[in-house]
C-alpha cells in the first residue's frame, strides 16, 4: 500500500524495456539516428528507429500500486511493455504512433479502464486523456474559495442543523437533504430559504442533497427522458431560489443498464447548475478490485458505472468510503484504514486529485450476534465510551481494535483519533477535501481533531 505522507509522485527512474537503463536525469536521446555502408560501390544508408520514452503521468501513477499496471499495446495489438509503481517508464520503437494504454488488476485481470493516444518523439507521457479538467473546491458567501470541508445533515429540524454547525469547526459546507426521490418521478422536498441565509451569515456554504436509494424508482424516472428533464429543472429551480450554492447528487441506487440515463441526467443537472452559477457534486459509492459492493441482486445498491464519464461531469467527486460492511455486508468495521486507501486508490483512476473529496463515517456500528442484519450505526463519539465497558483486542485484519461488550455485543473501535488516517490521506494525495456523513455522529472529540488538522 501507499505511503500516504507523500504529495503526487515525482517522476523516477525511465526503464527500458531492453536491458539498459536510462537515468531519468540524463538529456533524451537523439530523435533519431543513421548510419552509411558501402558495399560494391553501392552506397546504402540506414536509418535506425528512434528510441521513444513513455513516461507514466504523476497523477496516473497514484493508482498504478501494489501490483496494479498498465499495458500498453501497438496499433497491430501487440504489446509494447508495461507501466506501474517500481517501472514508471519504458523505451520502445519510435514507429510506433498510435498506442491502447489498459489498467491491470493485482491479479492480473484487464479494467474497463482503456484508452488510446498518439505517441510523440521523444517523450510522451501516458495518462488519461480527460485528466487536468479542473479543480474542486468550496466558494463561500464572501467570494473565497477553500477546499472543501462538508457535513452532510438530515432528520433535523433547521434549529438543529444551526446548533450543529455552531457546535462544529472548520466546516465550509453544509449539505442538508432537502429532495428524496418518489415513484412517481418526482421528489419531496423540504428546502428552507431562512436557513441558507442563517447558514451563508457564517460564512458557509450551502449545497443541499439529493438522495435516492430504490433502483426501481430511478429506472422508471431516469428511462423517461421528459420525466427526467422536469426533475432536473425542478431541483435546479428550487436551489437556485433559496440562494443555494450548489446542489449534492446522493443517487445510490441504479442498476447497470440504466447507467447511461442517469449519466444524462446529472449532465443535464449540471447544466442547468452552472448556469446560475452553482456548484455540482456528486457521491461515489466505492469499489476496489477485491472488495464487492454487496450481493448482485441488491435491488437499490449500485456500482455506479461510468464513474469516469460521472466525475468528468461534476465539479466535485465525494468517495463516500465507509460502509464497508453493513447489514449486506456482516461484520466488520465501517471503514477499516487499509480498505479505505485501496477505495481511494481505485476512485484515482477515474478522478483526478484535484477533483475528488474523501467521505469519512462520524459512526460505527454495534454488532448483535443474534441478529448481523441489524446493526445499530452509533456515532464515535459514544463508540469511545462504549469501549471503556468491554474487553479490547487488536484486530489484525482489519487494523482496528476490537471490542467485545459483556452482553455479547461487539464493535470496531473506530474512534475520534482515528480521522486522523482520513486527513493524513487527504492531504498526502493532494485531494479537494473532506465529506462527513453526518452532523449528529458527531462530538467534541472530532472537532478536536478537525481543529487540529487545520
Amino acid at each position: 500500500m501507499r505511503v500516504f505522507g507523500l504529495a503526487l509522485l515525482t517522476t523516477a527512474l525511465v526503464i527500458a524495456c531492453t536491458p539498459a537503463v536510462v537515468d531519468s536525469t540524463s538529456p533524451p536521446p537523439t530523435p533519431s539516428t543513421s548510419s552509411t555502408t558501402t558495399t560494391t560501390g553501392l552506397s546504402t544508408t540506414v536509418t535506425s528507429p528512434a528510441p521513444l520514452q513513455l513516461i507514466l503521468d504523476e497523477v496516473e501513477s497514484l493508482a498504478v500500486v501494489e501490483g496494479i499496471r498498465l499495458e500498453i499495446s501497438d496499433d497491430k495489438g501487440e504489446l509494447l511493455g508495461w507501466l506501474d509503481g517500481e517501472h514508471p517508464g519504458l523505451s520502445v520503437d519510435s514507429s510506433t504512433r498510435r498506442l491502447t494504454v489498459r489498467y491491470h488488476t493485482p491479479n492480473g485481470q484487464p479494467t474497463e479502464v482503456v484508452w488510446e493516444q498518439l505517441a510523440e518523439l521523444p517523450v510522451t507521457t501516458i495518462r488519461q486523456p480527460w485528466r487536468g479538467g479542473g479543480e474542486c473546491a468550496a466558494t463561500l458567501p464572501d467570494g473565497s474559495s477553500v477546499p472543501v470541508a462538508l457535513v452532510w445533515q438530515s432528520g433535523g429540524s433547521p434549529a438543529e442543523y444551526i446548533e450543529q454547525l455552531d457546535g462544529a469547526v472548520g466546516v465550509n459546507v453544509v449539505s442538508p437533504v432537502w429532495w428524496r426521490m418518489t415513484g412517481d418521478g418526482d421528489v419531496s422536498s423540504s428546502t428552507d430559504p431562512d436557513y441558507v441565509d442563517a447558514v451563508h451569515e457564517r460564512n458557509v456554504a450551502v449545497w443541499p442533497a439529493v438522495a435516492g436509494f430504490d433502483a426501481d424508482v430511478h429506472h422508471a424516472t431516469f428511462s423517461d427522458r421528459a420525466r427526467r428533464s422536469a426533475l432536473a429543472e425542478e431541483i435546479s429551480r428550487q436551489a437556485e431560489s433559496i440562494d443555494a450554492d450548489g446542489v449534492n447528487i446522493d443517487i445510490e441506487g441504479y442498476r447497470d443498464e440504466d447507467a447511461d440515463e442517469f449519466l444524462a441526467w446529472v449532465e443535464e443537472l449540471a447544466d442547468l447548475v452552472r448556469g446560475w452559477g452553482g456548484a455540482v457534486s456528486l457521491d461515489l459509492v466505492p469499489r476496489s478490485d477485491t472488495w464487492d459492493v454487496g450481493p448482485p441482486d441488491l435491488s437499490f445498491w449500485s456500482t455506479a458505472p461510468l464513474r469516469t464519464e460521472l466525475a468528468e461531469t461534476a465539479d466535485c467527486t465525494i468517495l463516500m468510503a465507509y460502509d464497508q460492511y453493513n447489514r449486506y455486508r456482516p461484520a466488520g468495521p465501517v471503514a477499516a484504514p487499509s480498505w479505505v486507501e485501496e477505495v481511494l486508490i481505485h476512485a484515482l483512476r477515474h478522478a483526478d486529485p484535484s477533483q475528488l473529496v474523501l467521505g469519512i463515517p462520524f459512526y460505527g456500528r454495534v454488532w448483535d450476534p443474534d441478529d448481523l442484519e441489524s446493526p445499530t450505526a452509533v456515532g464515535i463519539g459514544e463508540l469511545g465510551r462504549l469501549v471503556g465497558g468491554g474487553t479490547v483486542g487488536f484486530d489484525p485484519a482489519h487494523g482496528l481494535d476490537r471490542v467485545e461488550l459483556g452482553d455479547g455485543r461487539f464493535f470496531w473501535a473506530e474512534t475520534p483519533r482515528g480521522l486522523e488516517h482520513r486527513f493524513e490521506l487527504v492531504e498526502g494525495y493532494g485531494l479537494a477535501g473532506w465529506a462527513a456523513w453526518r452532523f449528529g455522529f458527531d462530538s467534541p472529540a472530532v472537532w478536536e481533531v478537525v481543529n487540529e488538522r487545520q
